[in-house]
């Protein structure tokens, strides 16, 4: 693994291996924004330097998730391409699979890591599983239904019959692409997308759950199995599980599109590209970071927790809360604040 390198970065999705140590891509911005080149970093807040890297190149890495050691396995990290491919990396080793997903079925966008199973998710219904050593598709019939309203668009836009624009308009938000999936356990596993978009896996299939909403959903924090939140466009926030379905939690109404969500020391914290926001009597406040020195307008890239501290990830920075309190880490290659 390399030290640093003296080149400005934008950080992007993270997981926390623990208390000290934080898993995170990130993107070079000398290269151009079209360019798929990913520069992964390993931040050790117990070793000199703090910052190592190593460079997954020709891929745009979209999510990351984290394996914890057991008997069978050791502890390891995993970074999920938009192309299917992954990285299964640790100290000792690093492993490279393919997904095989679907021709011209989009884009990977999630990866998370339940019991001994890994499972991914992207556009078109694309939701995979890793049991043993194979990937399998779990949700055919999904994509299949995706795939054929794509087929549909299409063939409505070749005919040589006028569009009726309100109706291919009214088709096209039929669609849906996923873009989070999390669980607790192999038979408790959740995915959520565009157009409220909410399903759950009991081990053997894929149900859609109410979910409440219209409002697109970007991320899920499994605080217990059976008390789970999502956060979407336009402040959406909901609450509840695939029994009892969802309700949207009674907030403040804003137009903020929250990207990540996490409830830490019975807080709730919702990042955006506004900054970092928390629930406060059903209010959203500006979160405090103490005295930190920090810039008015930040950007929430990530947010990922472990029992005792909260990590969230900036554009150009890492803020860490523990013990009650925010510490602000520097990236060596970025302009200092």
């Amino acid at each position: 693994m390399n030290n640093a390198k003296n080149t400005s970065i934008t950080f992007g999705a993270s997981c926390a291996i623990n208390d000290d140590m934080l898993y995170v891509s990130s993107f070079i911005d000398a290269l151009p924004h079209d360019t798929d080149y990913t520069r992964m970093f390993v931040l050790n807040l117990k070793l000199p330097g703090a910052w190592f890297y190593h460079d997954i190149p020709d891929k745009t890495v979209t999510s990351v998730a984290m394996r914890h050691a057991s008997s069978e396995v050791p502890r390891a990290t995993y970074a999920l391409c938009s192309d299917g491919t992954i990285e299964i990396y640790n100290s000792t080793a690093v492993i490279t699979e393919t997904i095989p997903i679907h021709k011209n079925a989009g884009g990977m966008s999630s990866i998370t890591h339940i019991d001994d199973k890994v499972y991914a998710c992207g556009a078109g219904n694309q939701i995979y599983c890793r049991d043993s050593d194979t990937w399998i598709e779990t949700a055919q019939n999904l994509r299949e239904l995706a795939q054929n309203i794509v087929n549909s668009i299409i063939e409505k836009i070749s005919s040589k019959q006028e569009i009726n624009i309100i109706e291919l308009t009214g088709t096209a938000r039929t669609l849906t692409s996923l873009e989070c999936i999390k669980g607790t356990h192999d038979d408790n596993v959740y995915a959520c997308g565009t157009n409220g978009t909410v399903l759950h896996w009991d081990g053997l299939e894929w149900q859609t759950v109410h979910s409440g909403t219209r409002q697109h959903l970007h991320d899920i924090h499994c605080v217990t199995a059976d008390d789970i939140i999502m956060c979407g466009h336009n402040g959406v926030v909901i609450r509840g599980n695939h029994r009892i379905g969802f309700k949207r939690l009674l907030i403040e109404k804003t137009d903020v599109n929250f990207w990540s969500v996490r409830l830490f020391n019975q807080t709730l914290y919702l990042g955006s590209t506004s900054g970092l926001f928390n629930v406060h009597e059903k209010n959203l406040v500006k979160t405090r970071f103490d005295s930190l020195a920090l810039p008015s307008h930040i950007s929430i890239e990530s947010m990922d927790a472990t029992d005792q501290t909260l990590w969230v990830v900036t554009t150009t920075f890492v803020l860490r809360l523990n013990s009650n309190a925010w510490e602000l880490i520097e990236h060596p290659d970025n302009v200092p604040l």
